[in-house]
Order: C-alpha cells, then structure tokens, then sequence
C-alpha cells in the first residue's frame, strides 16, 4: 500500500474521516516502532550473549594454558594436555552448568538458613483460671 495524497483522498471519497484515517496510521506507526525496539533488544541481548560466551571461552582457554605451564613445572610434556575445540566446547558447557548448580545450593541453602531462623510458633499453655473459665462455658 503506498500511501500518497490519492490514498487519503480515496478514503475521504469513500466518506471515512480524517481522524479514524489518522488513528490508524499512528497505530501501525507505534506498532512498528514497538517492533523495531522489540528486534533491538532481541539483536541485543543475542549479541550479548554471543559476547559472555566468546569472553568464557577465552578464559578457559587461559586456564587450559595455565594447567599446561604448571605440567610444565611437574616434568610433563605439555602437548600431552592438547585441548580440541569439541573438547573446550564441553569445558565451557561444564563450567557454565557448575556454576548454575553452585547457584542453586547457595539460594537453596539461604531459603533453609531462612527457615530454620524463622520464629517458631510458641504454644501458649493456658493458666488454671483459664482451664476452668472454659470448663464452665460447656454447660451454659
């Protein structure tokens, strides 16, 4: 739809109104501006993660290197360490999974921490004077 001056004279022809005409318009134009914010931060946050992951990545890289220079110390071959790229894929999967776990106990261990802190409810005995008040009360 191209909408020029022929379109709204068209619609004015046919006897709609200029505001239901405009009314329409800056619906459509909000809904592709919501559409359009909505793919930004869609690209955004894909491209984020894209970010955290190469950034984890490069610092398991590191540690393998790491881990390799202290072979070195302990009269290994350093080669014998030698990491393939499946290999480091599966490091970076198995980090990102303990570090989900150690989450979950620490939040898991805080709500027990929590519970077991939680006021308890106390019994209240109640006193002989009490204990007869309710005794009477049956047989009125």
């Amino acid at each position: 739809m191209v909408m020029d001056k022929n379109y709204f004279l068209a619609r004015l022809a046919n006897g709609e109104d200029m505001d239901t005409i405009g009314n329409e318009i800056a619906a459509m134009m909000t809904e592709a501006i919501n559409e359009h914010n909505a793919n930004l931060e869609a690209e955004a946050k894909r491209q984020a993660e894209v970010e955290k992951e190469a950034a984890k990545r490069d610092l398991i890289e590191e540690m393998v290197d790491i881990i390799k220079e202290l072979a070195i110390l302990e009269g290994m071959d350093p080669d014998e360490l030698q990491v393939t790229d499946e290999e480091m894929d599966q490091l970076v999967t198995a980090f990102t999974e303990m570090f989900a776990a150690m989450r979950d106990l620490k939040k898991m261990f805080a709500d027990l921490e929590a519970h077991a802190t939680a006021p308890k409810a106390t019994k209240v005995t109640p006193t002989d004077e009490q204990i007869l008040a309710d005794f009477i009360k049956m047989f009125n």
